[in-house]
């Protein structure tokens, strides 16, 4: 009976010594988990938060396609450009210009010797002081002596021109492609002949001389009024223009 006693206290102790050594295991454990997971609890970053911002869209207007002009306009059609009546006396032009040669004018046909008062290339109505047929000698020409000092009077209508001298176009404005009209106004005396010469208008200065110098030399038929000869005062455009 004492021995079975003893055994059982023998074996009680053992068991309580088991139990206390586990739960001091499990105690030390917890103390080291909890010293190595809090770092690792304090030190992990939160993650930044992401801010959308949108921004408003700007649509360009689209430009048109390469090649294309503007205006809607299609390739291969062009505005058309309105013709306008050529009025007035066009200044000759040559269609080649050499440098250093002065453009020359010529008609064609073969001139006799002519008159100072004759009609370039001839005037095929003839005039009243004519020779019929030009067989015989020209007769001097008898100018009209003003019986008084007549003033001039303005006509709408200038003369029947019998002479006329072309304007020679200015070599620098051919050059420069310049063109554009002269206005003048030509006052004749009773003989029909020009005078005095004021430009009115002009659209280029170059152009003037050239214009000048060719009305001066032009001839008219004397401007009668109830059968008397009157000088008159008109005016005369001359036109440069080059070609194309």
């Amino acid at each position: 009976m004492k021995n079975m006693v003893l055994v059982f206290e023998k074996g009680d102790g053992v068991f309580l010594k088991i139990l206390t050594t586990l739960s001091a295991v499990i105690f030390h454990a917890g103390i080291i988990g909890s010293l190595i997971i809090i770092p690792l609890i304090g030190t992990q970053e939160t993650p930044p938060i992401k801010k959308i911002v949108t921004f408003p869209v700007i649509v360009l207007p689209q430009s048109p396609p390469v090649g294309q002009p503007l205006g809607g306009e299609t390739r291969g059609h062009r505005r058309g450009t309105p013709k306008t009546e050529r009025n007035g006396f066009f200044a000759p032009i040559p269609e080649t210009l050499v440098e250093g040669e002065t453009p020359e004018f010529e008609s064609g046909e073969e001139m006799g010797p002519g008159v100072p008062w004759g009609v370039a290339g001839g005037s095929p109505e003839g005039v009243p002081w004519g020779v019929p047929y030009g067989s015989t000698p020209i007769p001097e020409f008898k100018r009209i002596e003003p019986s008084e000092n007549l003033k001039p009077i303005f006509v709408s209508k200038p003369p029947k021109l019998v002479k006329k001298v072309e304007p020679v176009y200015p070599e620098i404005a051919i050059i420069s492609r310049i063109q554009g009209d002269v206005v003048l106004e030509a006052t004749t005396d009773i003989n029909g002949r020009v005078q005095d010469i004021r430009i009115i208008k002009s659209d280029h200065p170059i152009l003037e001389k050239s214009a000048i110098d060719a009305v001066r030399q032009w001839a008219y038929e004397p401007y009668l009024v109830n059968g008397r000869p009157r000088p008159v005062v008109f005016v005369v455009t001359i036109k440069f223009m080059l070609q194309r």
